[in-house]
């Protein structure tokens, strides 16, 4: 569910109709906190900076795992 919901992030994005070259700032709280994790993985590009607000407990090990891994479901 989370690389769907990264792509969504994106889709925002893109009807805003910005430059594919512009960087904005991302910001996550809780679960969106992790989403915003993963969709600064997936498309580092996009970002100016991103931050993520207390995410739920054990989540930091999910998004590390994925990080090195690969994986964003």
């Amino acid at each position: 569910p989370f690389a769907a919901l990264a792509e969504d992030v994106i889709a925002v994005l893109n009807a805003m109709r910005l430059p594919d070259t512009t960087k904005v700032h991302l910001c996550g709280h809780d679960w969106g906190g992790v989403i915003a994790a993963v969709v600064a993985r997936t498309h580092p590009e996009r970002w100016a900076s991103v931050t993520s607000a207390a995410i739920p407990p054990g989540t930091v090990r999910f998004v590390f795992a994925a990080a090195l891994t690969g994986s964003n479901s």
